[in-house]
């Protein structure tokens, strides 16, 4: 035998999409047989899909609905709302009750608890205000994990880069010695090396990009269950940022090279 609250489930109106085969039908009007109005994702679980029937237990009473329609549900919006919905006929004649919510903030809030209370003194108002602010502190808790989380990720770049650049030097410090040799200019030389980093940030920015939506598409999509979207406005700031690092550590980096003497590098040579 279901709860209370899973009986309410079956006769409480939603903020979703009304069920196909019942359509705005009003208590009364349908006489047909009982349909039923299902979470679009929960009947997978159970092997049924639309015109399936199912067998409901409501106050040790069995009623077998067919699955009329699905409807996809948003459960992140914190709105009222139910895997099943039944046709307004099957259960005109159980106990029920009615569920609604409202929202105010400040002094209305209190003049819509006097105002309600006043005219129907038996209706229970619940306020969950409070229980929304903590779930908001532990979301924003979470945030700042993942948030430290993702500096350290970066930082640990961050050194990598800076390694690989470091590995280069000696290269580098060879080529801007037979540069200056021939003739080219210290400002040519660090043109041609911030266009080599400018690329090398580029193309690994992308590469980053690409593997990291991928993996968060797939981390929201399946694991969580949440729909992804991509920024592209801070997906193109990360790109940029990494560019100019690249570009910046590298420029650096020939910089320390174009102050070595030519003539010790190359009796070394």
């Amino acid at each position: 035998m279901p709860s209370e609250a899973s009986i309410r489930t079956l006769s409480t109106p939603t903020a979703g999409k009304t069920p196909s085969g019942a359509g705005g039908l009003r208590p009364g009007e349908y006489q047909g047989e009982p349909l039923v109005n299902f979470e679009d994702e929960a009947p997978a679980g159970l092997g049924a899909g639309s015109g399936d029937t199912m067998t409901i237990n409501v106050l040790v009473r069995d009623i077998t609905a067919r699955i009329a329609s699905l409807r996809k549900i948003d459960w992140g919006t914190f709105a009222i709302n139910y895997l099943l919905i039944f046709d307004p006929a099957t259960l005109a004649g159980a106990p029920h009750t009615h569920l609604a919510t409202a929202h105010a903030t400040g002094a209305a809030e209190q003049q819509l608890y006097r105002a309600i209370t006043d005219e129907f003194a038996n209706v229970s108002a619940i306020r969950v205000k409070e229980a929304m602010v903590m779930f908001d502190q532990i979301l924003g808790q979470v945030a700042t994990a993942i948030r430290a989380a993702s500096g350290v990720t970066l930082f640990a770049g961050l050194l990598v880069l800076a390694g690989a650049i470091a590995a280069g030097h000696r290269r580098r410090v060879r080529e801007s010695v037979v540069l200056k040799v021939i003739g080219a200019t210290r400002g040519q030389i660090l043109k041609i090396n911030a266009t080599e980093f400018a690329v090398l940030g580029f193309v690994t920015a992308i590469v980053a990009a690409i593997a990291g939506s991928a993996a968060a598409w797939g981390v929201t999509t399946f694991v969580m269950q949440g729909e992804f979207t991509i920024l592209p406005a801070r997906l193109a700031i990360v790109v940029i940022g990494a560019i100019m690092l690249t570009t910046l550590l590298g420029l650096f980096g020939a910089w320390r090279a174009l102050g070595r003497k030519p003539a010790a590098e190359l009796r070394v040579e």
